[in-house]
């Protein structure tokens, strides 16, 4: 296993990629120049990239890449629904692929960008080396069925949630949410960004008390993002990216927390999905910066290394 990074690998080159529709995203290196391309995604939707992940990956082996996606964290318009899907994503992170030169990458997506991670290395398959994931998350109607009609989740926290809605609005939480979400000058949106965000933490193992959360402009852009994919199902329709892995060859790693319920589940039925993937189990929750996870994460990617040859090259094009 390689060692443990303590400090993130300072950032190489950093810029935006206008991709179209007024979006324009913004990028980070960090790592080895000629090292093997690993794409770094974040969670959400509606997340960011963080030095922290970073620290997940060996810097001597790997050239880290990381981006924002649309609406998120440094990109900009922040918070932007508008062109803002997955197939969107998909075709921003092939523009990013070839912006940096890059000819194959392997791929780490905990969560939501364990999602993404496969949607691209389905569209895409002969770009991507091998994938990472974590905390998986495949936008099924399964994984969130809370957010539709409370299964699985405490009948006080639900409550809670709920209160808000008019009783006509309880058949689509997610689009009632989202509404108000999306409207700054709706009497509830302050009250809908805390409420989502604290139903988000509850669903981790958190109390439900949206007293304490803070709708500041950065929470509020990411629930928006957050809402506006849940409203769509993610863009990815009932089974999520399991309707679009079939036939996937691209050596998959997951490694997963035991303490995460529903990703657990949603693991398992990856596996079902794609036989030849490699399920870790680690005693741990969801977050891939947990110690247990990002240990075992460290070791998949370092497999991953060790099979892997780096570009002959630097594949860093000039920028400027």
């Amino acid at each position: 296993m390689p060692p443990a990074a303590t400090v993130p690998a300072p950032t190489r080159r950093t810029g935006p990629l206008p991709v179209g529709q007024g979006h324009v995203l913004r990028w980070w290196e960090s790592g080895a120049p000629d090292g093997i391309p690993l794409l770094l995604l974040h969670g959400g939707p509606g997340g960011r990239s963080t030095r922290a992940q970073r620290t997940l990956a060996d810097p001597r082996r790997f050239r880290l890449i990381q981006v924002d996606q649309r609406g998120c964290g440094a990109s900009r318009p922040h918070g932007a629904l508008a062109a803002n899907t997955t197939g969107h994503l998909l075709g921003d992170l092939e523009h990013l692929r070839t912006r940096l030169g890059v000819a194959r990458w392997a791929v780490l997506g905990p969560s939501w960008g364990a999602a993404l991670a496969l949607a691209l290395a389905a569209r895409h398959p002969h770009t991507v080396h091998a994938l990472v994931l974590s905390g998986v998350f495949l936008g099924s109607r399964e994984e969130y069925a809370p957010l539709l009609e409370g299964r699985g989740v405490d009948a006080g926290v639900w409550a809670g949630f709920t209160a808000p809605l008019d009783a006509a609005e309880l058949d689509d939480v997610p689009a009632a949410y989202a509404r108000r979400i999306a409207d700054p000058g709706h009497p509830d949106h302050a009250l809908a960004v805390r409420n989502w965000a604290a139903f988000d933490a509850a669903q981790c193992g958190a109390a439900f008390a949206p007293h304490l959360i803070e709708a500041t402009p950065a929470l509020t852009a990411g629930v928006r993002v957050e809402a506006h994919y849940a409203r769509h199902g993610f863009f990815l329709g009932e089974q999520g990216v399991l309707d679009r892995i079939a036939g996937l060859d691209v050596p998959v790693e997951v490694v997963q927390g035991t303490g995460d319920a529903t990703g657990a589940a949603s693991a398992r039925r990856l596996r079902a999905a794609l036989p030849h993937t490699r399920l870790t189990w680690v005693e741990a929750g969801h977050s891939a910066l947990e110690p247990p996870l990002a240990a075992a994460i460290r070791a998949a990617l370092g497999g991953i290394a060790d099979t892997v040859r780096p570009p002959a090259r630097p594949g860093n094009v000039n920028l400027d």
